[in-house]
């Protein structure tokens, strides 16, 4: 459905490519490159693309000159089918962005340079029928080069924004969305080649530049990092993490760096806030593991972090953020140079809830998420001085903080109120230590360490004092106000501003799809095949969260069988779907229940009527489970398929015991061919 609006990014994008491309003076040549994508989308599930690419490469760039902005064209071709689904959402026009990964592998460069381009999807008319055909294009920024040689152009894959609209603006029931297109595989998905001619050396060079920069260097401590994650119902989705620590900047070797803490405050999109909240979730939580590596000179040590996912209230509209912490364990490095942490991948496992607290029909699912390439994911560098061989006692004075035990005495500080205490002042001998310089950065390590900022606080020197300055330990459980940074729940204020995405609030009427049905089903314990051909399904689809309610009609049919493998028999069937069939589409897979009451009209054996009555049935509805493969589409049909259990008759006259023993009973399997009108 929405596959149609991937393509026309796709091809906004996929040529944007060609802006890699610096160009001289001269004449171009023209290249061009038809590439096939998959790409997931909401309820129809994955759906196929093609984009077709014409460009000018030039022929004769000159290193450390600027080149010569060119134009391109992409046609991207949408097929049928992908456009009767935007008609079916309601859809008359379509528009978005995307991003397009691609490789500029150039002349003066030791490896290809990823590159990230921001193309925008044009408004676009969505014809009343037939194939759908987007014609995109644009000019290039020029380009420096750095060196004389070849270089090269490569397309990659694609993420795109889309938003269907209807005629009068508005949205239609798939909102904004999200849709990784994937290359298809074993394609050459080469533009082209040129070649870069060497410096003029009568000419004055300008810096080299590349239409994207390298990524900046992070704060130490800090990283903002995009990610894509899979959801249930609205497929992929990007989030941004934010994540800081405490890591220390410098450290000695054999000195201990104390646990290091993470924060991650995660941004989940306005799409996935819509999704939450059509199944009715009002709060979500869980856990996540993060990855991180720690590198240093003989050491590459790979991390999991426990991160825990408070229980988060999910808003009407827009954007939320979800804040989590934990912690790497201490660490010693036993060699000088510089180690480094970067942050990788990470998996949550997830629980919305509902307002009284019981889960949404989602359940528990888990997400594993992956980093989008081309970002700084470094978390920072510590710098590790001193020789091992000497400084090894240095590290002990990280075992001091076992010296708490003496603050343990400093609570005898308590027992100053005593007046003789202040003899125990000779034991402020002890605090001569903190004469030690690194003592007094020993208070400023954990804040627990609030303890040992009593020693502290006594300048001894004024110990006739000291008496009242107890009182200012007090103060030192100021320092546990750091641990408010669960405050920072606060800044889900900034969910304000995603006003912008109140496109998505206009909930839509379900779209409403007819069906024939035929088929057959298996009654297993009489070894007999009823048909099921001439039926028929008028469902309601909600094209945002893939659920469907539906009315299942199957015409009255004669059921031919032998008893005990030798008398012909037969009975005229009806089957009625009580209550209506009910199901998700999600992913290009169907899955669906129907309870249907089984009835037998006219029951005959050897020609001879046994039974011609209306109340002979099942005395409760058969529960009925179908689901398809992972290629249904929603908009053509597909297969059904399962089993079920047949429950005993009543009504039946002198012969519902007959029945019983020769009809009732489970591994009954079905087949529907759904294919719509």
């Amino acid at each position: 459905m929405a596959h149609s609006l991937a393509f026309a990014t796709v091809g906004s994008v996929a040529v944007a490519m060609v802006g890699l491309v610096g160009m001289g003076s001269s004449a171009a040549e023209e290249v061009s490159v038809t590439l096939d994508y998959t790409c997931e989308f909401p309820v129809v599930g994955e759906q196929a693309m093609s984009v077709t690419i014409d460009a000018q490469l030039p022929d004769n760039a000159i290193a450390e000159q600027p080149s010569t902005p060119i134009s391109y064209e992409a046609t991207v071709n949408v097929s049928a089918n992908a456009t009767d689904g935007l008609r079916l959402v309601g859809a008359a026009t379509v528009e978005g962005s995307a991003t397009t990964s691609s490789t500029l592998d150039a002349p003066g460069r030791d490896e290809p340079l990823d590159l990230w381009l921001d193309s925008p999807v044009p408004v676009t008319d969505v014809p009343a029928e037939g194939p759908l055909v987007v014609v995109t294009g644009g000019t290039t920024p020029a380009v420096t080069y750095e060196a004389g040689g070849t270089a090269s152009v490569h397309i990659g894959d694609i993420s795109t924004f889309l938003h269907p609209k209807r005629a009068d603006g508005t949205d239609t029931g798939l909102g904004q969305f999200t849709s990784q297109c994937l290359q298809d595989p074993g394609q050459d998905n080469l533009l082209g080649t040129f070649e870069v001619e060497p410096p003029d050396p009568n000419h004055t060079p300008t810096p080299p530049t590349t239409p994207t920069e390298e990524p900046p260097d992070n704060p130490h401590g800090e990283a903002t990092l995009h990610y894509t994650c899979p959801f249930p119902l609205i497929g992929n989705q990007e989030l941004v993490v934010d994540v800081s620590s405490n890591l220390p900047e410098t450290l000695d070797v054999g000195e201990a760096s104390g646990d290091i803490a993470f924060d991650a405050v995660v941004t989940v999109p306005a799409t996935a806030t819509q999704g939450l909240n059509l199944v009715g979730g009002a709060t979500v939580e869980g856990d996540a593991t993060a990855k991180a590596t720690l590198t240093a000179p003989g050491l590459n040590l790979p991390l999991d972090l426990p991160l825990p996912v408070p229980s988060t209230e999910v808003p009407d509209e827009g954007e939320f953020q979800i804040q989590t912490s934990g912690t790497a364990p201490s660490i010693t490095f036993p060699e000088p140079g510089t180690a480094e942490v970067t942050v990788g991948d990470f998996a949550s496992t997830l629980t919305p809830k509902k307002e009284d607290g019981t889960p949404t029909g989602l359940g528990t699912f888990t997400s594993e998420c992956t980093q989008l390439p081309g970002q700084n994911n470094s978390l920072g560098e510590i710098e590790i001085g001193g020789d091992p061989t000497t400084e090894p006692t240095e590290p002990t004075e990280p075992t001091e903080p076992t010296e708490p035990t003496e603050p343990t005495e400093p609570t005898e500080p308590t027992e100053p109120t005593e007046p003789t205490e202040p003899t125990e002042p000779t034991e402020p001998t002890e605090p001569t230590e903190p004469t030690e310089p690194t003592e007094p950065t020993e208070p400023t390590e954990p804040t627990e360490p609030t303890e040992p900022t009593e020693p502290t606080e006594p300048t001894e020197p004024t110990e006739p004092t000291e008496p009242t300055e107890p009182t200012e330990p007090t103060e030192p459980t100021e320092p546990t106000e750091p641990t408010e940074p669960t405050e920072p729940t606060e800044p889900t204020e900034p969910t304000e501003p995603t006003e912008p995405t109140e496109p998505t609030d206009p909930p839509d009427q379900p779209v409403e799809l007819s069906y024939d049905v035929n088929g057959e089903t298996l009654i297993k314990r009489l070894h007999a095949m009823l048909s099921l051909d001439n039926g028929g399904l008028e469902a309601k689809l909600d094209t945002a969260s893939g659920n469907f309610e539906g009315d299942l009609t199957l015409p009255k049919s004669k059921l031919r069988f032998k008893l005990f493998g030798l008398l012909p028999a037969s009975a005229k069937v009806v089957l009625d779907d009580i209550g209506g069939t009910n199901g998700t589409v999600r992913d290009g897979k169907v899955t669906a229940n129907s309870q249907v009451s089984i009835k037998l009209v006219d029951v005959r054996m050897l020609g001879l009527p046994l039974l011609y009555s209306n109340s002979c049935q099942t005395v409760a509805p058969a529960d009925v489970d179908v689901e398809s493969g992972s290629n249904f589409d929603p908009l053509t049909g597909g297969t059904l398929t399962g089993e079920y259990t047949i429950p005993e008759f009543s009504g039946c006259g002198f012969i519902t015991g007959f029945i019983n023993g020769m009809v009732p009973g489970p591994g009954n399997t079905l087949e529907l061919n759904i294919d719509r009108r």
